[in-house]
């Protein structure tokens, strides 16, 4: 049996409801009907039940479509935190997250997600910029590097400032992640992606069926090799043969 409503709570379903067909009578739609005048009837039809029943009424739940949102963006958020923390560590450099400026009501990044510097070996306090890209299943599709990103890299790029770019995976979109829930990582010079980026077209000519929109975990990673992250403990390293490595410890080419 349904709980009893208090009937104070009873008082205003009713009182709603009377409202209700005093605007649109029963079973009757108006002719003139606006667009916004079916959802007020079937929000009518949920009163008087409610009230039938002695129910109060309950709450609209989120669509799927707005909790895969909501995640997606819960997901970018934690990744961009996990580099945040992760990254200084394994390769002793500084970095923040970029300055935020004010555009028609909405806070816009004047750079890329993280801004700092790298101790490289042959110049110290390299400035580096890094775009974090967090998400899970077998695809990374190629349009989620916007073109105002690309041209931000790009510019980096020409002021021989260092571009990066940090990939990390989670296992799933179906309940809200943790930076402990990280599944793999990578980080690719922004130069290497975009070669990457050619060789997904060359490739959507000559295989069958592959268009070249997005970069697929199982049938791409090869060209990720030297590009991993590992785990280390409870943290995260470079892997043995990362590109990174040499120019940390080494002299070597400045640019990426």
């Amino acid at each position: 049996m349904p709980n009893p409503t208090p009937p104070d709570v009873a008082a205003r379903i009713a009182a709603g409801v009377d409202q209700l067909d005093a605007w649109f009578p029963r079973n009757t739609t108006p002719a003139d009907a606006e667009p916004h005048e079916p959802r007020a009837l079937a929000w009518g039809e949920n009163a008087r039940r409610a009230r039938d029943q002695g129910e109060a009424l309950l709450p609209v739940a989120k669509s799927k479509k707005r909790k895969r949102s909501d995640r997606v963006r819960q997901m970018g958020r934690v990744g961009e935190a996990w580099a945040l923390y992760h990254l200084p560590r394994m390769t002793g450099g500084t970095f923040a997250k970029a300055p935020t400026v004010q555009r028609s009501g909405y806070y816009v990044s004047t750079d890329t997600d993280l801004v700092g510097s790298l101790p490289l070996s042959n110049s110290p306090g390299y400035r580096t910029h890094i775009e974090v890209k967090a998400g899970c299943g077998d695809m990374f599709q190629l349009s989620r590097i916007s073109d105002k990103e690309r041209k931000m890299l790009n510019a980096a790029r020409a002021a021989r400032e260092g571009c990066i770019l940090c990939f990390v995976r989670f296992p799933t979109l179906d309940r809200p992640v943790k930076r402990a829930d990280v599944l793999a990582a990578y980080l690719v010079a922004w130069a290497r992606w975009v070669e990457i980026e050619r060789e997904l077209a060359y490739r959507s000519e000559t295989v069958p069926y592959w268009r070249g929109r997005s970069f697929r975990w199982g049938d791409d990673v090869d060209l990720l090799d030297g590009c991993e992250l590992v785990r280390a403990g409870r943290g995260w390293a470079l892997g043995t043969s990362h590109w990174l490595r040499p120019l940390l410890g080494e002299p070597g080419e400045a640019a990426f």
